[in-house]
Order: structure tokens, then C-alpha cells, then sequence
């Protein structure tokens, strides 16, 4: 009986052992899987390598723009909300200068999607730009619209000090700050900051498309013509006539 007490504590001790081994190598070979579904967004990452950093062009693909630029104007509003509810007296240094360093994720991902925008402008990127473009503008409203952070520039703009505590770049930018906001209608009462925002979305999306589209050569040479080419739209029209875009590749897997 003994000896029977014995190899049945002997068989459960092994078994135990060798659960514990399965169920470490299980978790070790599952880890690398978890990591694949958390991989980061590439186009969210710092630069880096020579000049300061370079953008990651061998890593961009077209559905990964969309994801990348909700993340990183998720981002932005943050820091700017961050700075529009600070407790400490607006000056200088904690308002305009943090909005300077604000949105420096959204500023790589914009810098990628600008020259997709501009070189790679083809049919699969056209859908992204046309989602994006009211989506885009209604976040840059979100800033322009923000009635605390609008009190500090206004503060930091029309302080007394200004001209004894800011030299000549800081006014400047102070100032430039000040009428971008004013002008982004800043300045309106909430029912009409919601109209202007409308009507900025909808502008968006109709120029998206408006810039999207293919203009027969003949009536592109006739306005221009008429015009004799001196008429801004008549040298967008040109330039976006004379762009190459790109044309799928044919290519058979084998």
C-alpha cells in the first residue's frame, strides 16, 4: 500500500512538472503573436538615422495613413487641451511656445501624407484623401475653436509687458498666433463656430474632389488661353494636368 501511495505521489509530481513546462512553452511561442497584433504604426514613429532623422518612405503603405493620422490628432488635442487648461498664468514660454512643440507626431505623419499627396497620388490614396479632408479640417476647428487656449494666446498677445519681456520674434509670433486664431473665427459666438465649421468640412471634401478629378486637355488650353495663364486656378489646373499619376502595375504572381 505504501509502495502504491508512493508511485501515485511520484506520477503526480511528474505530471505537474511537465504541465508547468507545456503551459511556459505555450505562453513563450504565444508572445511573439501578441506582439505582431500590437506592432506600432510606423509612420507614428520617431525619425530616425542621418540629418536628424529621415522618414520612414520603405515603410509607408496607403492604409496605414488613416490610422496614423486619427492617432496623432488624438494625440495633438490632448497636449493641446493640456495646455489650454493649465493653471499657471499664460505667458509666453507656457502657451505659445508649447503649442510650438505640440504636434510633433501629427507633423510626420502630415509630412508622409503630403507627399503621397503631392507624387503618389493615386486611385487607392484618392479614397483615403477624400475621408481624411473633412476630417482634417474639422480637427484644425478643434484648435481654432478652443475658447480657453484662445484666452491665453489673447492674454500673452496684448500683454502690457509684451514689448519689454519678448524681443522682436517672440512679438511676432505672439502676433501671428493671435490673428491666425481670430481669423479661424476664434472670435465667434458658438452658433456660428459650428456653421464655419460645417462649411470648412464641406470645403474640404468639395476641393478633395474638386482636385481629384481629370480635366480634359481641350477646355484646360481654352481657359488657359482666355486667361493667358495668369489666373491662379488656371495654373493649378496646368500643373495638376501636366502631374504624372500613377498607374497600377500590372503583375501576375508566378
Amino acid at each position: 500500500m505504501r509502495a502504491l501511495i508512493t508511485r501515485s505521489f511520484v506520477l503526480l509530481f511528474a505530471i505537474a512538472i511537465i504541465a508547468s513546462v507545456v503551459a511556459n512553452n505555450l505562453n513563450t511561442h504565444s508572445m511573439p503573436a501578441v506582439d505582431k497584433l500590437a506592432d506600432p504604426n510606423p509612420l507614428l514613429a520617431d525619425w530616425t538615422g542621418p540629418y536628424g532623422g529621415v522618414p520612414p518612405f520603405d515603410r509607408v503603405k496607403v492604409e496605414l495613413f488613416k490610422p496614423a493620422l486619427e492617432e496623432a490628432m488624438t494625440e495633438n488635442l490632448s497636449e493641446i487641451d493640456k495646455i489650454a487648461n493649465d493653471k499657471a498664468a499664460p505667458t509666453f514660454e507656457n502657451t505659445i511656445v508649447a503649442m510650438e512643440r505640440a504636434g510633433q507626431t501629427l507633423d510626420r505623419v502630415s509630412t508622409l501624407y503630403g507627399v503621397w499627396a503631392a507624387t503618389m497620388n493615386g486611385p487607392e490614396f484618392q479614397v483615403v484623401q477624400r475621408e481624411m479632408a473633412p476630417k482634417l479640417a474639422a480637427f484644425n476647428d478643434k484648435i481654432a475653436q478652443n475658447e480657453a487656449l484662445f484666452k491665453r494666446v489673447e492674454a500673452v498677445y496684448n500683454s502690457p509687458r509684451k514689448k519689454q519681456t519678448l524681443n522682436a520674434e517672440q512679438q511676432r509670433l505672439a502676433w501671428l498666433y493671435y490673428t491666425n486664431f481670430v481669423r479661424a473665427g476664434a472670435k465667434l459666438d458658438a452658433k456660428a463656430k459650428t456653421r464655419l465649421s460645417q462649411i470648412n468640412q464641406q470645403l474640404a471634401g468639395l476641393f478633395t474632389k474638386f482636385s481629384q478629378m481629370s480635366w480634359p486637355k481641350k477646355m484646360v488650353s481654352s481657359f488657359c488661353s482666355r486667361t493667358k495663364q495668369t489666373s491662379p486656378v488656371c495654373r493649378n489646373l496646368c500643373a495638376m494636368r501636366r502631374r504624372p499619376r500613377p498607374q497600377p502595375k500590372n503583375r501576375q504572381d508566378g
